[in-house]
């Protein structure tokens, strides 16, 4: 099972958790629940909270890293994912590194400086974990 389908699967089940809660996705560049916010799980945003649409509670999700192939993992806030896909900060991360001479603790700055150039306006955290 390829990474690009285990996230699908994922954003299927997290799709149909919202839906049974009243709730719905809109595409707006990016999926937004309820048009608004680009994640489904989140401290704050209490008035979605109260519809039970956002949660808290963690999605954990077990890969077995010797069944795929992937160089890293990037885990960001809403900041950064307000303005690229998956499939954009993915290519970007790729095509830094191939300029940069693999300069691996450089990625996560370079790619918050994307996102604010590319006009996010909400605080940016992101994690960069290189995997061997």
């Amino acid at each position: 099972m390829g990474i690009d389908f285990i996230t699908f699967l994922i954003k299927e089940r997290e799709r149909k958790r919202i839906e049974n809660a009243g709730g719905f996705i809109e595409f707006r560049g990016v999926d937004r629940l309820q048009g608004i916010l680009s994640v489904s799980r989140a401290f704050g945003d209490t008035a979605l909270k109260q519809l039970s649409v956002l949660t808290a509670q963690p999605d954990i999700v077990r890969i077995d890293l010797n069944e795929v192939s992937l160089q890293f993992i990037l885990v960001a806030s809403d900041g950064f994912w307000d303005v690229l896909t998956s499939d954009e900060a993915v290519h970007l991360a790729r095509s830094f590194l191939r300029v940069s001479s693999n300069q691996w603790n450089k990625v996560a700055e370079y790619l918050v400086r994307k996102a604010l150039k590319l006009g996010s306006d909400d605080n940016i955290s992101l994690l960069f974990i290189r995997l061997f």
